[in-house]
């Protein structure tokens, strides 16, 4: 494989790892002088940071897998000296005795976006999913201390607390600025533990805050 056809390669194999599935149908099949049928099922989960890559890969001969399919045994270093090092490196994908050494001409850019995903997505998977509190506009005194007390350990621990306000049958309905003056007391009371994370929601008779933690899960009350 000469300089030309690995920089081909590399622009054909330019797939940001999230969307290598590499499936050969049959016309997709490589053959090689004296090399077996190969066949490329997904190879997403080989996708690694894990793998060795450019000079640190301990095979002089490998694959180039691309789109279409596996091209021919080639020498490392001839693929290392046509590729722009700067912006692409070469991954060791697998080594089996049937297919040899198989290796990916990886994009940087694409390779870094698709990590900072990976990344947002785990923690996002991460976040408990949020604890709720029923009040009451008449909750008050120790009641409301009693029921903001196991909203503060929820936050201690990580989590998102929504609060609902309510209005109560047969309960003196507070003025507009009454229950902003509560709404406000109940998050200064938390702010220690917690920010609102998206903006209240102040109806009629319901107003409901969102919470969030702002402490580590492991610095919070058991």
């Amino acid at each position: 494989m000469n300089a030309l056809s690995i920089l081909r390669t590399a622009r054909r194999a330019r797939l940001s790892p999230r969307r290598t599935t590499l499936v050969a149908s049959a016309s997709q099949k490589t053959y090689s002088p004296r090399q077996p049928c190969v066949t490329i099922r997904s190879m997403s989960s080989a996708v690694t940071e894990d793998h060795p890559k450019d000079d640190k890969i301990p095979h002089r001969t490998v694959r180039i897998v691309a789109q279409d399919g596996v091209g021919p045994p080639t020498s490392l270093s001839t693929i290392l000296a046509a590729i722009d090092r700067k912006n692409f490196f070469v991954e060791l994908v697998s080594h089996h005795k049937e297919t040899g050494a198989l290796v990916k001409i990886i994009d940087k850019r694409e390779r870094a976006r698709w990590l900072k995903e990976q990344k947002q997505r785990a923690k996002a998977a991460k976040k408990p999913a949020p604890k709720e509190m029923q009040l009451t506009w008449a909750t008050d005194g120790h009641d409301l201390e009693h029921k903001l007390s196991k909203v503060r350990k929820d936050l201690s621990r990580g989590a998102r607390v929504d609060i609902a306000l309510a209005q109560k049958s047969g309960q003196k309905e507070l003025t507009a600025k009454e229950k902003q003056q509560k709404l406000q007391g109940i998050v200064d009371s938390l702010q220690d533990v917690s920010t609102e994370w998206k903006p209240r929601e102040v109806r009629k008779h319901v107003a409901t805050i969102y919470l969030e933690s702002t402490v580590s899960p492991n610095d919070g009350n058991s």
